[in-house]
């Protein structure tokens, strides 16, 4: 699992400086969003949290949807036959 999240770390990495290539390190933000003088500078580390963060939601998302599928499907079996649920 360490060994994906680091993968996934060095393609946002990458991906970073492939769409924002005159922004330095220090610079890099999601969406080249820019940030005020009185926020804190965003740093390449928060731009991979908040990759990880969006990837994170995706997951829940997809995770959720099937899981609602499973019970759509567990239902549908149970009423169609009587015999029970599936799996």
């Amino acid at each position: 699992m360490e060994e994906y999240r680091e993968k996934a770390d060095r393609e946002a990495i990458a991906s970073a400086r492939s769409q924002f290539p005159h922004l330095t390190t220090e610079m890099l933000v999601r969406n080249g969003r820019v940030w005020e003088d009185w926020q804190t500078k965003p740093t390449l580390d928060s731009f991979v949290e908040e990759r990880r963060v969006e990837e994170r939601q995706m997951w829940l998302h997809v995770t959720r949807k099937w899981t609602q599928d499973l019970k759509k499907g567990r239902v549908l079996v149970s009423e169609e036959d009587g015999l029970g649920l599936l799996g």
